[in-house]
């Protein structure tokens, strides 16, 4: 498989293999599925709610019972208005 990028920066046509295959697919786990990303979810959840909210515990557990979920349904099931989603 070839890399598309080094430590010095990101794969270049200069840098890259010219035998190498087009990229045909690009993934995007968003969810955990692929990627144990939880911490950092949790992280980035802490720090957003900080920013937003200020002082207090973040309710990380309400967060987390909608992992997964489309976000109009996240919405609805939270009695929030669709008006409010980004």
């Amino acid at each position: 498989m070839t890399s598309l990028g080094t430590s010095q920066g990101p794969a270049t046509p200069d840098t890259c293999d010219k035998g190498a295959q087009p990229i045909a697919a690009v993934v995007f786990d968003l969810d955990g599925v692929l990627v144990n990303s939880f911490a950092v979810m949790r992280q980035a959840f802490t720090t957003a709610y900080a920013e937003v909210v200020g002082d207090g515990e973040p309710p990380f557990e309400e967060y987390e019972r909608h992992l997964g979920r489309y976000f109009p349904d996240i919405m609805r099931i939270m009695g929030l208005p669709l008006r409010w989603a980004p």
